[in-house]
């Protein structure tokens, strides 16, 4: 597992971070060709992005809190913690309500058709999403069950037994999304 794949000057780059950044970058390029095609600005497509990430990341980090209110509540100094200490997670679900009420606001507010933005946006949440999970493996988080098939490998984050590669088959079955 690599949490940390390298640092610039001495500041670590975390894997799962980015890989997200990726993702949303590849989705915002994608994103941008086909909105031009179907006739929206590039402006807006541009403030959908931003904002959709700006919602997504705050939704995240809302929902695990929520989740995990028992532990936050004995330690509140922690709630908007990134340091890795303590409990510094992110819930996709959350993520995902953040983003679509911010992109909401952002297709309204330039008079595009929610429903078919959505039709625009949704194969790339899952391309998008497929690229975070590969994050989820180089982080060593979001492992499965022991398992003794032969593709299961150790997560070093929990113990040294194989587990599913959860995360794997999650890249593989979102980027199948994505292409159908």
């Amino acid at each position: 597992m690599y949490p940390v794949l390298f640092r610039v000057f001495g500041l670590p780059v975390h894997s799962y971070g980015l890989m997200l950044a990726i993702a949303f970058g590849v989705g915002a390029l994608i994103l941008r060709r086909l909105a031009r095609q179907a006739r929206i600005s590039d402006d807006c497509v541009v403030d959908l992005v931003l904002w959709a990430c700006l919602g997504a990341i705050i939704g995240a980090r809302l929902l695990f809190v929520l989740l995990e209110w028992e532990y936050y509540s004995q330690y509140p100094e922690q709630l908007i913690s990134v340091s890795g200490g303590g409990l510094s997670g992110l819930s996709f679900h959350g993520g995902v309500i953040g983003g679509v009420v911010a992109g909401l606001l952002v297709v309204r507010r330039y008079g595009v058709n929610p429903w078919h933005m959505a039709d625009l946006v949704a194969p790339l949440l899952a391309l998008g999403t497929g690229i975070a999970r590969f994050g989820c493996l180089l982080n060593g988080c979001c492992y499965g069950y022991v398992s003794r098939v032969p593709w299961a490998f150790p997560c070093a984050a929990v113990d040294s037994l194989p587990r599913h590669p959860t995360q794997l088959y999650a890249v593989v079955g979102n980027l199948l999304i994505f292409a159908w």
